[in-house]
């Protein structure tokens, strides 16, 4: 037995005198290491589990898990050597999540504009908007002020014959004459 202080005090010993090898067997170092209640995580204590076999809290590093939660004072990294990470519940963020997932490509493949919400500023075109959009930009005037411009020997009852909204669209047999 050592009376020593610091980590080899107050530790039994056996082995050879003789030899000089010996091994730590037990001692007061190591018993005073369970003065605590078991299930509670005490510093320079040793770790003893519950009757259910829990502790109330795990400190490794800068990592903290503590009644159903990890908290981390700096990045926590999940990092499998040979599989995937499965969660079977909701994964919830309270800040922003940063990484890869899986699964958006074949989410995105299900998805269509009908499941989108329009924003106020960035409107995206409907059928009606399309039409609307047309009647304004195409109507009499513009189509005289074109003419003058750029096409000064297409005559109005050219463009009437070329542009035909009773059949829905432009007769290419006119426009191959121009």
């Amino acid at each position: 037995y050592s009376f020593a202080s610091g980590d080899s005090g107050q530790t039994l010993y056996i082995g050879s005198a003789d030899s000089g090898v010996s091994f730590v067997v037990g001692g007061a170092f190591f018993t005073d290491m369970l003065d605590h209640t078991k299930g509670t995580l005490t510093p320079n204590s040793a770790i003893i589990t519950d009757a259910n076999n829990k502790i109330d809290k795990l400190i490794v590093d800068n990592t903290t898990i503590d009644s159903g939660d990890i908290r981390t004072d700096g990045n926590l990294s999940l990092l499998p050597s040979g599989g995937s990470v499965l969660v079977s519940g909701n994964v919830r963020t309270t800040n922003q999540f940063i990484g890869v997932y899986a699964g958006f490509d074949s989410d995105f493949s299900l998805k269509n504009t009908d499941d989108l919400t329009e924003g106020s500023t960035n409107l995206y075109y409907t059928s009606a908007r399309s039409d609307s959009d047309t009647t304004d930009l195409v109507d009499s005037a513009y189509i005289r002020a074109r003419q003058l411009t750029d096409f000064p020997y297409v005559d109005s009852a050219m463009v009437s014959r070329m542009i035909d909204s009773a059949t829905g669209g432009i007769d290419s047999a006119v426009l191959t004459r121009i």
